[in-house]
């Protein structure tokens, strides 16, 4: 969080500025936002998050200047946004999302050009991946129970070892909001690069996570797609 907050204040967001938070939960970072930042209290704030009980939790903190709505990330992103922000937020929520590339377009179609986007993820892969695994084979019971259903455990802990790929383990794509179990970080980092309309412009690596900053690109309008101008 502490990262998050001097990104956030990096940034120098004009006053009137808007951040969607995707992910919000229950609205802790709006609110560690701003008691951190008092500049902050003039900024629009705009959570989304797919969970009613915790967007009706985020909205009971009676945040003067942030607003709390549902959202989707599974669904494909349209072509340009309702509305833009100066700031796209998205913590630790993709690796939750069965369709993770339509969560991405959704966050860079929700961001203005110029404006940028954070990103935290977990480290599911190699040696961190294979700590986590075997942490909670000691902590739960069964904690793996459905989701290598109709597939090799043993291959999986073998990738893990050997720092491959574990994204097959999640095909075909769900829309269900699952664990973490075959969530690779380096899918969004590649998304970014890939991308057209962005600039990967730092990868902060964390004990078990990574920070992903990038800029949203000014593209000519009859590129963007409905992005405007």
């Amino acid at each position: 969080m502490r990262r998050v907050l001097e990104a956030t204040r990096s940034l120098a967001l004009p006053p009137d500025g808007a951040i969607a938070d995707f992910g919000c939960s229950n609205g802790f970072f709006f609110a560690e936002l701003v008691q951190a930042l008092p500049e902050a209290r003039s900024l629009h704030l705009f959570g989304f998050d797919h969970s009613a009980e915790l967007l009706a939790a985020a909205r009971s903190r009676n945040l003067d200047n942030a607003v709390f709505d549902y959202v989707d990330l599974n669904e494909p992103s349209p072509g340009g946004a309702k509305r833009q922000f100066d700031l796209v937020t998205c913590f630790e929520t993709l690796e939750h999302v069965g369709k993770v590339h339509n969560a991405i377009e959704t966050l860079l179609a929700a961001c203005k050009p110029g404006g940028a986007l954070l990103i935290s993820v977990p480290n599911e892969v190699g040696l961190p991946g294979l700590l986590k695994y075997a942490a909670r084979k000691l902590l739960r019971r069964r904690p793996y129970e459905s989701f290598f259903r109709g597939s090799s455990e043993a291959e999986y802990v073998w990738r893990l070892l050997t720092g491959r790929s574990i994204t097959a383990f999640r095909d075909p794509a769900a829309d269900g909001w699952g664990p973490h179990l075959g969530f690779d970080w380096r899918v969004v980092l590649d998304h970014l690069n890939r991308s057209s309309s962005c600039r990967v412009l730092r990868v902060d690596s964390l004990i078990f996570g990574y920070v992903l900053a990038a800029r949203k690109c000014w593209i000519p309008h009859n590129i963007a797609g409905g992005i405007p101008e």
